[in-house]
C-alpha cells in the first residue's frame, strides 16, 4: 500500500513538474530575445568633408587616411577631393568645377589649403592678394550651406627656409621664420571667417623640436613624407570629429607602429588638448 501511495503522488505531481519546466523555459527564451547582440562597426558620427587644395592635400592619400582612422573609432567620413597639383587659391576661386562640387551636397566642413608660398608673404601682400580669393571660396561655401565650417589646412615652413627670399625677407631664411608667418596668416583668416584650422605649422614645430629624427618632409623639403601626411591626417581627424586621436588604431604599413603611437600622443597634446586655439571665437 505504501508503494502504491508513493506512485500515486508521483503521478499527481508529474504534470506540475512539467508546467514549471515549461514556464521556466519560456521565461528564459523571452529574456534572451529582448537583448539583441550589439552591432559591430556601427557609425555613430558621420561627417561630410570637401578637401580643397593641391599636392599638399592629395599626397599620400591623406584624406583616405582620415577615413580609415575614423573607421577604427566607429566613426564615418564621407569625403570628396578637389586638389590638382600646383593649384593656387586664385584658381580655386574661379573654378567652375570646384563650385559644382561645393554645390553637390551639404558639407559639414570644407577644408581649404592655399599654396604655402601665398601664405608666407608679408601681411599687406596676403591682405591684398590672397585673402580676397579665400573669401570668394568661403562665400561660395556659405551660399550652398550657411552651416558649413571652413576648416583651413595650415601648412608649414620649408625644411631649411627659402633661399630665394632671404635677401629682402630675412625671416624666410629659416624654417622657424617661415613657419611663424604661415601660422599667423592662417589664424588670421580663421578668425575673419569664423572658421577652424588643422594646425600643421604648430605640429611641425613641436615634432621637429622634440623628435628631429622623425622625417616629416619628402625629398624636396616642402611636401610631406608619408609620416608627415599621417600627422596631418590625425590632426584633421581630431578637428573633424572633436575626438581624442590616441583612440585611433589604424596602422599604415610603411610606418613604424611606435612612431605612430608617439605622434598620436603629440597630436592629442597639440590639437585635442588645445582645441579652443584652433577654432574662431
Amino acid at each position: 500500500m505504501r508503494t502504491n501511495l508513493s506512485t500515486k503522488w508521483e503521478l499527481l505531481l508529474l504534470p506540475t513538474f512539467f508546467l514549471i519546466l515549461l514556464l521556466s523555459s519560456c521565461s528564459s527564451s523571452s529574456s534572451t530575445e529582448e537583448v539583441p547582440p550589439p552591432l559591430l562597426n556601427e557609425p555613430v558620427d558621420a561627417k561630410a568633408v570637401l578637401f580643397v587644395g593641391n599636392s599638399l592635400t592629395n599626397n599620400n592619400s591623406m584624406a583616405e587616411m582620415v577615413r580609415q582612422m575614423a573607421f577604427t573609432t566607429n566613426r564615418s567620413l564621407l569625403y570628396t577631393l578637389h586638389a590638382p597639383g600646383g593649384t593656387t587659391i586664385a584658381e580655386h576661386a574661379s573654378s567652375t568645377e570646384l563650385e559644382a562640387k561645393i554645390n553637390s551636397r551639404e558639407w559639414n566642413f570644407v577644408s581649404i589649403q592655399a599654396q604655402s608660398f601665398a601664405f608666407v608673404q608679408d601681411t599687406p601682400f596676403v591682405e591684398n592678394n590672397v585673402f580676397p580669393d579665400v573669401l570668394t571660396v568661403v562665400d561660395k561655401v556659405s551660399a550652398n550651406n550657411s552651416f558649413t565650417i571652413p576648416l583651413y589646412y595650415m601648412t608649414w615652413g620649408q625644411k631649411d627656409g627659402d633661399e630665394t627670399l632671404c635677401g629682402p625677407l630675412p625671416d624666410y631664411c629659416t624654417f622657424e621664420g617661415m613657419n611663424g608667418i604661415i601660422k599667423e596668416n592662417y589664424l588670421n583668416i580663421m578668425n575673419r571667417t569664423n572658421g577652424q584650422v588643422s594646425p600643421g605649422a604648430e605640429l611641425w614645430s613641436v615634432i621637429r623640436d622634440r623628435h628631429p629624427e622623425l622625417e616629416l618632409y619628402a625629398f624636396d623639403g616642402r611636401h610631406p613624407s608619408i609620416l608627415g601626411s599621417y600627422v596631418i591626417a590625425l590632426s584633421f581627424y581630431t578637428m573633424i570629429f572633436k575626438a581624442d586621436p590616441t583612440e585611433v588604431t589604424w596602422h599604415r604599413d610603411e610606418l613604424d607602429a611606435a612612431d605612430e603611437e608617439l605622434l598620436r600622443d603629440i597630436v592629442k597634446e597639440v590639437v585635442f588638448d588645445r582645441i579652443s586655439e584652433w577654432q574662431a571665437n
